[in-house]
C-alpha cells in the first residue's frame, strides 16, 4: 500500500507539472507574443483609423513622430505603403503585427489564449501608469507630455489627442524598447559575452538616453530645461524596466494610458 501511495503521489506531482506547462501563470502569459498581439491589435486599428478620420487635413496627416520616423526609414529603402498597395500610413502597424506573429511562430508558443489574461493586462497597465503620472506632477506641471508638442495640442480635439497618445505608446515603445534594447542586449550579451545583468542595464540606459533626446528638451526661454530632461530620463528608465520585466504589451499600454490621461486631463504649460 505504501509503495502504491508513493507511486500515486509521484503521479500527482507529474500531472501538476504537466498542468503548469500547459497552463502557465498570468505573469508568463502576459509576456507571450500572441497575448501581446491580441492586446495591442485594437490600439493599432484605432490609431490607423484615427489618422484618417481625425488627424487628416488639407495639409496632410498629423501623425506621431515615432510613427513618422519608421515610415521615413522604410522610404530610404524604397519600401512604401503605395508601392505595396497598402492603405495610407499603415506600414508601421503591419510591421508591428508581423514581428509579433513571427515571434509567436519562431518561439513555438502555444496558440491557446486565456481572455482573462487580456483583462488583467489592461488593469495592470492602468495601475502601472499611475506612478509616472504622480512623478510628472511632482517634478513640475509644465513638463511637456510624451505624445506631441504643446503647439500641436492646442489644435487637437480630445479624440485626436487620444489617437496620438496611442501612437506614442505603440511606436515609441517599438523603437526605444523593443528595437534598441533588443539590439544592444544582443550585441553585449550574445556577441561580447557580457553578463545578463550588465547587458540589460546598459541596454536600458542606452534606450533611456535615446528616448530623452527624442523629446523636446528646450524651455520657453530657449535654454535646456532640467525638469524636462529629468522627467524623460525617469520615464525612459521606467518604461525600460517595464519592458524587461513585464513585456512589450504592458509597456505599450502603460505609455498610451499615461499619455491619454495627461493629454486629456492635465493642461499643458
Amino acid at each position: 500500500m505504501e509503495g502504491k501511495e508513493r507511486c500515486m503521489g509521484r503521479s500527482k506531482k507529474t500531472q501538476s507539472r504537466e498542468v503548469e506547462l500547459v497552463a502557465p501563470g498570468y505573469w508568463e502569459r502576459s509576456r507571450r507574443p500572441l497575448e501581446i498581439l491580441l492586446f495591442l491589435l485594437p490600439l493599432v486599428l484605432i490609431y490607423e483609423i484615427g489618422l484618417i478620420v481625425l488627424l487628416k487635413s488639407d495639409t496632410g496627416i498629423l501623425t506621431n513622430k515615432a510613427h513618422h520616423e519608421i515610415i521615413r526609414l522604410f522610404d530610404l529603402f524604397g519600401v512604401t505603403s503605395a508601392a505595396m498597395s497598402l492603405p495610407g500610413l499603415c506600414l508601421p502597424g503591419i510591421v508591428l503585427v508581423v514581428v509579433l506573429v513571427l515571434w509567436q511562430f519562431l518561439g513555438r508558443f502555444d496558440w491557446t489564449v486565456n481572455l482573462s489574461t487580456l483583462g488583467g493586462m489592461l488593469i495592470e497597465s492602468m495601475i502601472l501608469a499611475m506612478p509616472l503620472l504622480i512623478i510628472g506632477q511632482v517634478i513640475a506641471r509644465s513638463v511637456p507630455l510624451l505624445a506631441t508638442s504643446p503647439g500641436d495640442l492646442q489644435q487637437l480635439s480630445i479624440a485626436g489627442r487620444i489617437v496620438l497618445s496611442i501612437g506614442a505608446g505603440l511606436y515609441e515603445e517599438l523603437i526605444f524598447r523593443m528595437l534598441i534594447i533588443a539590439v544592444v542586449h544582443t550585441i553585449l550579451v550574445d556577441f561580447w559575452k557580457m553578463s545578463e545583468f550588465w547587458g540589460i542595464t546598459i541596454a536600458i540606459t542606452v534606450s533611456t538616453i535615446c528616448f530623452t533626446l527624442y523629446h523636446p528638451l528646450v524651455a520657453a526661454d530657449g535654454g535646456y530645461s532640467l525638469q524636462r530632461i529629468f522627467f524623460f530620463l525617469i520615464g525612459g528608465a521606467y518604461f525600460g524596466l517595464l519592458f524587461v520585466f513585464r513585456g512589450f504589451g504592458i509597456v505599450v499600454a502603460v505609455h498610451a494610458i499615461y499619455d491619454i490621461i495627461a493629454l486629456v486631463l492635465v493642461p499643458s504649460g
